[in-house]
């Protein structure tokens, strides 16, 4: 299921995407214990542009799909401009390769490349920020609310050994900020890095009855590992302790054996600052 599938009916525990993260303030007493963009050409000398591998780049809108398709090797290029208004969310960037129902071959791996690129594409398309394998045709790579940055995100896909496959391409921002007591709901793939903070006042920060506590929960058949790591000021970088871990094999405490499998983090009043104090999740498994 594409990250941003929006279902009209109500989502059962088994359909919810991956995370839901949220940040509550608790006194202590009270703890027990697809629409097409326009064009933008981009010119390279020693490009033929005829070829399959153009840089014709189409916009990409936060939350719509673009359908479109590449022949065997060739690309197909998009773009997307993180605005002021953005640099402080999670965007999320998923290319779908749309099967064919009545094609009975084995599921591909490897039959896209999802490339990303800042500024520019290079004419050698070299980049670290990619994904190209996926067991069920969804290809997907974040760019983290510490890291993205004012300016245009290149996405570019090639198609490796299918001719004329079918594509699907999204990119969406997602907030940052978390309100207290309200759940996010995300996917999270292996070696992404989601980051998320909630907002203190210098009063809230200085009342010595509360705390805030971040509650990160997966489905309970989710096949993702996550590390939960909390941070004031500043966004975790990294792994490091304290940190909590949750995957479904954390024995499930509820009296419904499909209830969501979640973990608690509590930053305590003495560590609390004004200003934000952040979540971290980060990725390992699968996604989802």
């Amino acid at each position: 299921m594409p990250r941003f599938f929006k279902s009209p009916f109500p989502l059962t525990i088994s359909m919810l995407v991956a995370i839901i993260i949220a940040a509550a303030w608790f006194p202590l007493s009270a703890l027990a214990g697809g629409s097409s963009g326009s064009s933008h050409a981009l010119h390279y000398s020693g490009l033929d542009l005829s070829s399959d591998g153009a840089y014709d780049a189409h916009a990409l809108h936060s939350g719509d799909f673009y359908n479109s398709s590449c022949a065997k090797g060739g690309y197909r290029d998009f773009y997307i401009d993180v605005t002021p208004k953005y640099n402080h969310y999670n965007l999320f960037l998923e290319a779908i390769h749309v099967v064919d129902p009545h094609d009975t071959k084995s599921v591909q791996l490897g039959a896209l490349k999802l490339l990303v690129y800042f500024d520019e594409i290079p004419s050698d398309r070299e980049t670290e920020l990619y994904a190209d394998s996926s067991p069920d045709g969804i290809y997907s790579y974040m760019v983290n609310a510490n890291e993205i940055k004012e300016g245009r995100y290149y996405v570019s896909i090639q198609c490796s050994e299918l001719d004329d496959a079918d594509i699907a391409v999204l990119a969406k921002f997602e907030p940052s900020h978390l309100y207290d007591g309200k759940s996010e709901h995300f996917m999270i793939c292996p070696n992404e890095n989601l980051y998320h903070y909630i907002n203190l006042t210098k009063d809230e920060s200085e009342n010595k009855y509360k705390h805030v506590n971040f509650r990160l929960c997966i489905p309970y058949d989710s096949m993702s590992s996550l590390a939960l790591v909390t941070k004031v000021r500043h966004p975790p970088l990294r792994r490091a302790e304290p940190m909590k871990l949750l995957d479904a094999s954390k024995k499930n405490t509820s009296d419904n054996p499909l209830a969501p499998i979640c973990v608690d983090f509590d930053v305590c009043h003495d560590a609390l600052e004004s200003g934000h104090v952040w979540a971290g999740v980060f990725g390992s498994g699968l996604c989802g």
